[in-house]
């Protein structure tokens, strides 16, 4: 089985910010690995294993009708390390209930994928900027001085833009280190 992900993007203003700092974190560490596999700025807020994604539309699609538009504040930088360097969102009561919600409906036919990371208790929510850096370059990446939108915006108007499934292949996540 492979894992999919359930994930927000952003508005184009903040998502191109975030894209310039994934840029600039790329020349800084040599590590270009999200800008390689063409991965733009995101949240996951799912994760799920199956055979193909087909079996997952419905359960989205459902799910889009109950979510309203949001915001996604930043609080700053984090890190998994010592592999990864992330935009913090604030773990805010829409961020949860997203979380929740997405969990609450797909649990009920899909198996939690990457270690269940993804699943309310242990999620933290993240945008990459850098994935895959070996102990040099996550020195590097994290202590760059990294500008990040103060927030982003996720509107119905471009939901399919905004949440979609995806194979997983971020790199952030323990299964794709």
């Amino acid at each position: 089985m492979d894992s999919y992900a359930i994930v927000s993007y952003f508005d184009p203003e903040a998502s191109s910010n975030l894209q310039n700092t994934i840029n600039q974190l790329a020349v800084l560490t040599s590590n270009t690995y999200l800008i390689d596999v063409k991965i733009p700025p995101h949240i996951t807020v799912g994760c799920f294993l199956g055979e193909s994604p087909e079996p997952m539309v419905e359960t989205v699609e459902t799910f889009l009708k109950r979510v309203e538009p949001f915001e996604v504040r930043f609080s700053g930088v984090g890190t998994f390390a010592p592999k990864v360097v992330f935009a913090a969102p604030v773990k805010d009561d829409c961020l949860k209930h997203i979380n929740g919600l997405v969990n609450k409906m797909f649990l009920k036919n899909f198996q939690a994928a990457d270690q269940e990371n993804y699943i309310p208790t242990k999620w933290v929510p993240h945008c990459a900027l850098a994935v895959r850096l070996d102990e040099a370059q996550f020195r590097e990446a994290s202590v760059a001085e990294i500008e990040l939108p103060a927030a982003a915006e996720c509107k119905k108007s471009h939901w399919h833009d905004v949440i979609r499934i995806r194979k997983s292949k971020c790199g952030s996540c323990k299964n794709h280190r």
